[in-house]
């Protein structure tokens, strides 16, 4: 988590917050400490790695969306909305496909304690900018959801849409700017399954509200509560092919970390006590 010496004791306050609630996927809080202008948490030590360094199937990435949806429920549910998801901010455990959510772009609070999946009402979140970052350059900002992008607007389906461009990024190995058609103002899934263009293209709607639906309905498939009602989900219209290539592998064997020197020096940094996150 990221601030400037001026915003330093909210930061505190509300990672304070978020680790009273105790959740089974956010890491614990153990210390914080200033470093020039970074302000940094220093977390309890998860042996995992990021999504973006996994090597995906259909069934392995669904199992942990539903996971993470989980997670965000509870999240949502004390007030507290993420603000900055991406592959970098998902870990999964390659052995037990544990997942965690980590890098919250705090202070962020909803609307209402009630939020849930369920006000429409936007809010701009006052004092320093929302950390938001994923890669060097342009690729960052596919990452915002609408009305984030446009009017700095906070809510917590930004949270659905952040993890959902995630997904999309995560299963075809491919930068979001390669999978956003701007001509056509949607996300190109040509290359996705039917079976997850069919649960993750409401999740990528510039609504909210069809944001909402599409996680309720996802979660209903899977037989797990999620908090709100709001009828059938309406699914996004768009670049949305019906005759593309699909991408191997749509079995349910777990995730799987690539055999690379990228993975054994990502696998050396985790021996230290605590992760700090700066």
């Amino acid at each position: 988590v990221t601030g400037v010496q001026t915003c330093a004791l909210p930061i505190w306050d509300e990672a304070l917050r978020l680790d009273a609630l105790r959740l089974q996927g956010v890491p614990r809080l153990h210390d914080h400490f200033q470093h020039e202008s970074w302000y940094c948490l220093v977390q309890e030590d998860i042996q995992a790695v990021s999504w973006d360094t996994m090597t995906w199937t259909d069934q392995s990435l669904e199992d942990s969306v539903v996971k993470i949806l989980a997670i965000l429920s509870d999240v949502h549910a004390a007030n507290i909305i993420h603000a900055d998801i991406h592959p970098g901010n998902l870990l999964v455990d390659p052995g037990s496909s544990d997942v965690f959510l980590v890098g919250f772009g705090l202070p962020c609070t909803a609307v209402s304690p009630d939020d849930k999946y369920s006000d429409l009402s936007f809010v701009d979140v006052p004092g320093p900018a929302v950390p938001r970052a994923w890669a060097d350059g342009d690729e960052k900002h596919y990452f915002n959801a609408p009305e984030l992008a446009r009017f700095d607007a906070i809510n917590s389906a930004i949270d659905i849409y952040s993890l959902a461009v995630s997904v999309l990024v995560s299963r075809t190995g491919l930068a979001p700017s390669q999978l956003y058609d701007i001509g056509a103002g949607s996300w190109c899934l040509d290359a996705l399954a039917p079976s997850l263009r069919s649960w993750l293209a409401p999740m990528l709607s510039e609504s909210p509200e069809v944001r909402r639906s599409g996680v309720k309905a996802f979660l209903d498939q899977h037989a797990v509560p999620s908090a709100g009602d709001h009828g059938s989900p309406r699914i996004l219209d768009g670049c949305i092919g019906h005759s593309a290539s699909v991408l191997p592998g749509s079995d349910a064997s777990p995730p799987t970390s690539p055999s690379s020197p990228r993975s054994e020096e990502h696998t050396s940094e985790l021996q230290s006590p605590c992760n700090l996150v700066c």
